[in-house]
């Protein structure tokens, strides 16, 4: 039992480690201004392979230049795209872009209303791993395995619990004078 618990703990360790590590990466970057967005296509291949996790940093207007990859709102405001800027409209305020993977440069331009900010770094295959934890059945199964994680928990404390009772229940009774 002993050593089960070692392993246990050994595997118990690593496993929140990795947790803290991929909370960090989601969650705990946003406290240094940086925002994460899962790569889905090809189109920035190859900076920006599909399935990297994308880390973007807000700028303003004056800190976007031509050559920069931006992260923004497609003109439905539900899509969101990576991509570079190819070339700026002062005037109009427009920006032009293109994937480094496409052919033709973006059907319609944007606009700094429509920016998210500017792409800083990005670890690759991160994306996937997201992608498949926060989505069903991949979700529900993760949810389960930490269920069922607490529960292993659980059950080696009220088993040691209980080794340790009935042990001192054995000593009591070789103690007793007769």
């Amino acid at each position: 039992m002993h050593y089960i618990k070692r392993i246990y703990n050994c595997i118990s360790s690593i496993m929140l480690v990795c947790l803290l590590l991929l909370l960090f990466l989601l969650i705990g970057v946003r406290l240094f201004g940086y925002y994460p967005y899962v790569v889905l296509s090809g189109s920035m291949e190859p900076l920006y392979q599909t399935g990297s996790m994308v880390y973007v940093e807000e700028v303003t207007a004056e800190e976007i230049e031509v050559g920069d990859v931006i992260t923004f709102y497609m003109i439905d405001n539900a899509t969101i795209v990576t991509h570079q800027v190819i070339e700026i409209d002062e005037i109009n305020g427009y920006y032009y872009t293109q994937g480094l993977a496409n052919e033709t440069a973006d059907g319609l331009p944007t606009t700094i209303e429509s920016i998210i900010g500017k792409s800083s770094f990005s670890i690759p295959y991160l994306g996937f791993i997201v992608a498949y934890l926060t989505t069903p059945p991949w979700s529900y199964i993760l949810i389960g395995l930490v269920l069922m994680w607490m529960i292993g928990v659980h059950m080696i404390d009220l088993w040691e619990k209980d080794k340790k009772e009935n042990m001192n229940q054995l000593n009591r009774k070789d103690l007793k004078v007769y």
